[in-house]
């Protein structure tokens, strides 16, 4: 049995919950589910820790999975051997008063979406109490995500009024190949990365790598096992078929 676990499936999980597929958000109820028998799809990055208590259930993303994208700075431990990489410096355990620096862009802690992040000239200074930071240049350019579902690969460019790009998109475009700039060097990178995944054993239904692009070259800002998607057919039809392929169905 397929269980979709607090998984923001929209408009494709009418046709997923016709198929042998049951909806649970509840964490204690999920539990129940956790025999070898079962397949967890799991999309809530807030409830990681409370995933790896499940044992026996196929859960995707895995727990490797999880721990490569649980922790922003091992996250940036880890891209420091791939091209595309941004100079980026950490601060542990920063306490007191901290004046923003223009053009550096201040992301504190693990949340996501926009959340906990500063730039430098927008955002003057904040006291911050024994928290990490990680700090890196700012950089203005397109924004572009390469999103793996399976095998397959959507580029999707995401415009923003705002500058944290991927966040309060205003448009979501899937792109064609020819159309978006340093395509071979940005696939190369993840493919690169994908293929360190597949050594340590780390599984996700789908991989989200995000760069920003200038005219010169394109940055790999982050990659995220439980990334967004567009409302695409094209993506809807392979994220809802890897998952009756996962789920033996």
């Amino acid at each position: 049995m397929i269980i979709l676990g607090d998984l923001e499936i929209r408009h494709i999980g009418k046709f997923l919950l016709k198929t042998n597929c049951v909806s649970v958000r509840n964490l204690q109820k999920l539990r129940k589910y956790d025999t070898e028998d079962n397949v967890i799809f799991f999309y809530n990055y807030r409830y990681r820790k409370e995933l790896q208590k499940l044992t026996k259930a196929k859960i995707y993303p895995n727990i490797i999975a999880s721990n490569l994208c649980k922790s922003r700075c091992d996250q940036v431990k880890f891209l420091e051997n791939f091209e595309g990489r941004l100079d980026r410096t950490i601060l542990y355990d920063y306490r007191g008063s901290l004046n923003f620096e223009n053009g550096k862009v201040y992301k504190v802690g693990n949340n996501h979406q926009g959340r906990d992040k500063y730039l430098g000239g927008v955002d003057k200074s904040q006291f911050f109490f024994g928290d990490t930071i990680v700090v890196e240049p700012f950089i203005s350019g397109r924004s572009f995500r390469f999103l793996y579902i399976g095998n397959s690969l959507f580029v999707i460019e995401q415009k923003s009024e705002t500058w944290l790009k991927n966040v309060d998109t205003t448009e979501e475009i899937v792109l064609q190949e020819f159309e978006v700039p340093h395509f071979e060097y940005m696939k190369k990178i993840c493919s690169d990365i994908l293929a360190e995944f597949e050594k340590l054993g780390a599984e996700s239904i789908t991989w989200g790598f995000d760069f920003v692009v200038n005219e010169e070259t394109a940055y790999l800002l982050e990659f995220n096992d439980m990334c967004g998607m567009p409302e695409c057919e094209k993506v809807d039809s392979a994220f809802v078929n890897l998952i009756l392929e996962k789920g033996n169905i």
